[in-house]
């Protein structure tokens, strides 16, 4: 991929092109900065609302001591818990951050090829041979957007099939955790974990829509620009590149749901079925005098 990635940065010859690329690089990093806060705000309010509250934030099964014993193994316990935490807090933040990475990325290589299909025959001081290599370069670069793609497609593809087969659960379980289970404090853990939950579909799903629009939308500036007094060579590959570009870059979670809005929107509406359950067995005020 990181391969591919350079082919594709050594083809930006104009200092346009290379702003455009250095804004996705600057977004990227807005991205991941704005999830690392939201992930260490989630992580650092459980382990202050569990020491405050007297218990380890977690509770882990933990044979080697107890922590009730003693201060100095109660905090003991509470870093321990909280390193674990924080590592897999990294890893999750690494899986949920990359695919919008990913996407980010594609839709700046697009914007540049987009600005290349338009800027194709207006030069009058280029030859038709000249022009010809120009529309094969934008060939090329579609060809190795495709590849990109494909490369990161499986990965894509498996990663958000489980936040698709999650995503309603979870927030059917947090929601009846903040309804009927939380005090104030813990409620607003649980808000700030509510939208980490959102952010690992929703964003890529919402990106994977401007994707697929932005590839569809390359026919349309291919069948708008200056071909009409070109040479048949030209206009014959200008033809199969047009065909090529009508099929839009998609994205597919698990070969079953497409990983789209509407998708993570039908997903997310399992969370008012579960409540829905929730409210009719009357589980709630069971598990209350259960965990009295």
């Amino acid at each position: 991929m990181e391969s591919v990635l350079d082919i594709m940065d050594e083809r930006l010859r104009r200092d346009d092109d290379r702003c455009r690329i250095h804004k996705a690089v600057a977004d990227s990093n807005y991205i991941f900065l704005v999830y690392a806060i939201i992930y260490g705000t989630f992580l650092t309010s459980a382990f202050v609302i569990g020491v405050f509250n007297g218990h380890p934030p977690w509770l882990f099964y933990n044979p080697l001591f107890d922590w009730h014993n003693g201060s100095t193994r109660f905090w003991l316990q509470s870093i321990l818990e909280q390193i674990v935490v924080s590592l897999t807090g990294l890893t999750l933040l690494v899986s949920d951050t990359y695919p919008l990475i990913f996407l980010v990325m594609m839709r700046a290589h697009i914007d540049v090829l987009r600005e290349r299909i338009r800027s194709l025959r207006t030069d009058l001081h280029k030859t038709e041979a000249e022009n010809y290599d120009e529309l094969i370069c934008c060939i090329m670069d579609h060809k190795l957007i495709l590849k990109c793609c494909a490369i990161m497609r499986p990965i894509i593809s498996g990663i958000i099939f489980v936040h698709f087969q999650l995503v309603g659960v979870v927030l059917g379980v947090t929601i009846i955790n903040i309804l009927y289970f939380s005090d104030f404090i813990h409620g607003i853990s649980s808000i700030i974990y509510l939208t980490g939950i959102l952010l690992e579909s929703f964003p890529c799903c919402y990106l994977s829509d401007l994707l697929a629009e932005d590839s569809k939308d390359l026919s349309n500036l291919l069948a708008q620009s200056n071909w009409i007094s070109a040479e048949r060579k030209y206009k014959s590959t200008l033809m199969i590149f047009i065909q090529h570009v009508q099929r839009p870059i998609v994205f597919v979670a698990g070969i079953i749901f497409p990983i789209s809005v509407n998708s993570n929107i039908r997903m997310a509406r399992f969370a008012f079925s579960v409540m829905t359950i929730v409210q009719q067995m009357n589980l709630a005020d069971r598990l209350k005098k259960v965990t009295r």
